[in-house]
């Protein structure tokens, strides 16, 4: 058998090592360890056949990501002054309706 032909029929296995490996959440070192595999050769194949394979599989660690929203800006509460000396104060854009309902009641 020639030295290419050889090569050939190794490539296919390589590739399920390299998937393997990825998918195993070891060190190259111990899943060569673990497969008596050469780590320099694996080496080798893993950059060879690493374009077009998944991404490495991690292991959640427990942390969300989020988005911080920009806070609004903030805006002074309104505040109304009657005549016969009520205050409302603290009018804003969740109470409008509650303080419409008061100011109708006390002018």
């Amino acid at each position: 058998m020639s030295a290419t032909s050889n090569l050939k029929q190794e490539a296919p296995l390589w590739r399920e090592h390299v998937t393997q490996w990825r998918d195993s959440g070891l060190t190259q070192a111990a899943y060569c360890r673990h497969h008596d595999l050469c780590p320099h050769n694996f080496s080798y194949h893993k950059r060879k056949y690493s374009t077009g394979l998944a991404t490495v599989k991690h292991k959640p660690s427990g942390f969300v990501r989020v988005q911080i929203l920009p806070e609004p800006p903030h805006h002074d509460p309104l505040s109304l002054h009657f005549t016969n000396g009520v205050r409302l104060i603290g009018i804003t854009a969740s109470n409008v309706s509650v303080v419409k309902q008061l100011a109708e009641m006390l002018s």
